[in-house]
């Protein structure tokens, strides 16, 4: 547990924020975004982490009105809620691996709870791959009081290339609801050559069976988007191609990254890649291991890296 010494993030001053809480329908978290509780629903049994993961919600127990310290969470949270505070005419959030569109609907109930930029204009891209999970950030949106018509949620996965890949749909290793399996990531084996609506694989005694979704460049997500106040992606090992591919892009369009590294290849190689560009580390911890952090020690499952574009 962290020294009572330490202080929360000044970020957290600048909102307006309030107890968590459930009833029998949604969990509310301290920015008012409500959440349904099948999105969110415990770990299957046999299945146990001993770590606080970025994939679920995690707030302080003895301080509801403010995300668990430490925890991956509250270090996305600090990302978002100063990527809003720096945002003028307008905020622009795009969330890659969105599953149900967590940070997004987080990003727009924040801002009506800053303190001096409640009515900001917001424009949000959501990218899910799987279908379940794409149509719950369609309705967690609407339950968050959000105009989907008016954001841009797209079907896909985000890599380097555009084209198509298959996205795991079932999985028998997985043994609780599919739609809360969050750690799928693409496969591209059989290239463009392949046209099934669904494909079975059979590996070690356990079978998937994969849905054909499109794959898009980061530069096509964004088309037509002159400015984004901070990027959130979380794609499974895709998250490294992804950045590489778009470096120029980045430079002249992204003016804060938060991303989820998943091996210590992308640690090294996302950290080495923006540095050279002349982008601020804000944060820095590798993946799968005890990291100290400004906020207490934490074992991390995801890499946390965050980074600021000083020319925007």
């Amino acid at each position: 547990m962290p020294s009572p010494l330490i202080q929360h993030h000044r970020i957290f001053d600048k909102y307006n924020l309030t107890a968590t809480f459930a009833d029998q329908w949604f969990e509310y978290n301290f920015v008012g975004a409500k959440v349904r509780l099948e999105y969110d629903a415990p770990l299957p049994d046999g299945i146990d982490f001993d770590f606080m993961t970025s994939g679920r919600s995690y707030t302080s127990k003895v301080d509801p009105t403010h995300p668990a310290r430490p925890s991956e969470d509250y270090f996305e949270w600090i990302d978002l809620l100063t990527a809003i505070d720096a945002a003028t005419d307008r905020f622009v959030m795009v969330e890659l691996g969105a599953g149900y569109g967590r940070w997004i609907a987080n990003a727009v109930t924040a801002i009506r709870r800053h303190k001096t930029k409640s009515n900001l204009p917001y424009f949000l891209v959501g990218v899910e791959a799987n279908s379940d999970r794409f149509a719950w950030m369609k309705q967690n949106l609407i339950d968050n009081e959000i105009d989907v018509d008016k954001q841009r949620l797209i079907m896909a996965g985000a890599s380097d290339r555009d084209g198509h890949a298959y996205f795991p749909a079932y999985q028998s290793a997985f043994p609780g609801k599919q739609e809360h399996s969050y750690g799928n990531g693409l496969y591209l084996r059989f290239g463009e050559e392949a046209v099934e609506t669904t494909r079975k694989i059979e590996a070690d005694g356990n079978v998937s069976i994969m849905q054909r979704v499109p794959l898009l460049r980061l530069e096509t997500i964004l088309n037509g988007i002159d400015r984004v106040d901070l990027l959130d992606l979380d794609i499974q090992g895709h998250e490294t191609v992804v950045i590489e591919d778009s470096l120029d892009l980045l430079d002249r369009k992204v003016a804060r990254i938060h991303v989820g590294t998943h091996n210590d290849d992308a640690d090294k190689r996302i950290l080495a890649a923006l540095q050279a560009r002349g982008w601020e580390s804000i944060w820095a911890f590798p993946h799968l291991r005890a990291n100290e952090t400004p906020y207490g020690p934490l074992e991390f499952c995801d890499g946390i890296f965050s980074f600021r574009n000083p020319k925007l």
